[in-house]
């Protein structure tokens, strides 16, 4: 079925132009052409003047309280039953998707989105709009503005405060994400250089991975989100990280953003936090316990690099949170330090000759391996489940491959079933089965279709 969207003709908005203009403010009609020009005709079709109006209005208000560096956040119930959501911002890398990830994370359908981004001026308790496209023309206090207004269905007023308070936590961390960014390569990059040149206790070709896999995070496959340090005291049986003094970066300078949980209690250091400070391992990939406000509604990934002194004893741990991109989940596992490592462990291992049928059915088994799952599983429990999936492919049954998150917080399990054998409610008995067995709840699932 092919589909099409269209911008309103300009004498189509001439029209509404007019239609809307007795219900406008002074400032909102210089404005709504601008606003109109990004909505999409059928849209529009669908809402009362009254909407409309409403929504340029909350805009142009916003726009006027809205100082540079802050965030203006707008909503409004109206007797018809729609509802007006408005935030105005400096313009920023992610704002727009965060922001909308809040909005559609509450009850109410979006029926109209603009965003327009435009250079603004501010003078006293007016403003105007430059021409954005001309960016060069414009007066060196004009602003590049981001401006976000929806129109919902279906949300009441406690939803409308609960997204507004949500918004507005969000615009605050993704500027402090964008603020720090820099600052947070130059962490990452001390971190590098402490493991070139300092003194740890792993293998060569282990220090080597770990800083051809930071040096990856750096060349544009993780968004870094938040950092922060820890000191490491005590000796192996009862040491603590405490944080440092050294100043957190990003959404982390927060200081009431928890990593860890387990339940609603925060944590630092439990038994297995301290078996892997205790080991050679240099670095750990797991899954924060929150979610991201910052461009993806999904959970943080989770980072720890372990710091030595000049004798190569523990020292501390740094902490990065943040998302993997895209690259990380299309790639060749031989392509990605730290995953290729692993595979390269899995394959060596194996009694399978490379060219066999089921050389090449284990290698397509950790190329297909859920990604976020391939960078926090070990190379022994990775062996075990990658033989299990190639033995799928001679004889497709059920199969449950479980993996127990090392700081006790999750499990994370993986369920085989043939495709003729799969349905929603298969997936729901799947899921009330699961909770029960571990004495949880189910966070998220992920279904997946892979060939064969």
């Amino acid at each position: 079925m092919a589909t099409s969207t269209t911008r309103p003709s300009s004498a189509a908005s001439k029209r509404l132009l007019k239609e809307l203009a007795p219900l406008l403010s002074t400032r909102a009609f210089g404005l709504a052409e601008r606003v109109l020009g990004e909505a999409l005709a059928e849209d529009l079709s669908l809402l009362s003047p009254d909407t409309i109006s409403a929504l340029i209005n909350e805009i142009a208000a916003g726009l006027t309280g809205h100082e540079n560096g802050k965030s203006v956040i707008r909503t409004q119930a109206l007797d018809n039953g729609d509802a007006i959501f408005v935030a105005i911002n400096d313009d920023m890398p992610f704002l727009f998707d965060s922001i909308m990830g809040e909005v559609n994370e509450h009850p109410g359908q979006v029926a109209l989105v603009v965003h327009p981004v435009a250079s603004v001026q501010h003078d006293g308790t007016n403003f105007e709009i430059s021409d954005g496209l001309r960016r060069s023309l414009d007066a060196p206090e004009a602003v590049a503005t981001s401006i976000i207004g929806c129109v919902l269905h279906g949300a009441d007023a406690a939803t409308l405060k609960t997204i507004k308070a949500g918004a507005a936590k969000t615009a605050k961390q993704v500027r402090a994400a964008v603020r720090d960014w820099k600052p947070m390569l130059t962490r990452v990059d001390a971190a590098v250089d402490e493991l070139r040149d300092g003194v740890t206790p792993a293998r060569k070709t282990d220090v080597e991975e770990a800083i051809a896999f930071l040096d990856w995070l750096r060349d544009d496959n993780f968004t870094f989100l938040g950092i922060r340090e820890y000191d490491f005291s005590g000796g192996q049986a009862r040491g603590k990280l405490q944080r440092s003094d050294t100043p957190s970066l990003g959404i982390l300078s927060d200081p009431d953003f928890r990593i860890l949980r387990r339940g609603d209690e925060a944590f630092t250091t439990t038994p297995q936090i301290r078996a892997f400070l205790n080991s050679r391992d240099l670095l750990i990939v797991t899954k924060a316990n929150t979610k991201s406000n910052v461009h993806r509604r999904t959970y943080l990934d989770y980072i720890g690099i372990k710091r030595y002194d000049a004798k190569g004893k523990l020292k501390g741990e740094l902490r990065l949170i943040g998302l993997f991109t895209s690259t990380a989940y299309t790639r060749s596992v031989k392509n990605i330090p730290y995953v290729r490592s692993k595979a390269t462990a899995v394959l060596a291992k194996s009694h399978h000759a490379a060219n066999s049928h089921s050389g090449k059915a284990l290698l397509n088994a950790l190329e297909t391996y859920p990604r976020d799952e391939l960078f926090q599983i070990s190379p022994t429990d990775l062996a075990r489940h990658a033989e299990a999936i190639v033995a799928l492919h001679d004889r497709p049954r059920v199969r449950v491959l479980s993996r127990p998150d090392p700081f006790d917080r999750f499990v994370s399990v993986i369920v085989f079933v043939p495709r003729e054998r799969y349905s929603s409610e298969a997936r729901e008995n799947i899921c009330t089965y699961l909770a029960g067995e571990y004495d949880g709840r189910v966070s998220a699932y992920y279904p997946a279709f892979p060939e064969g």
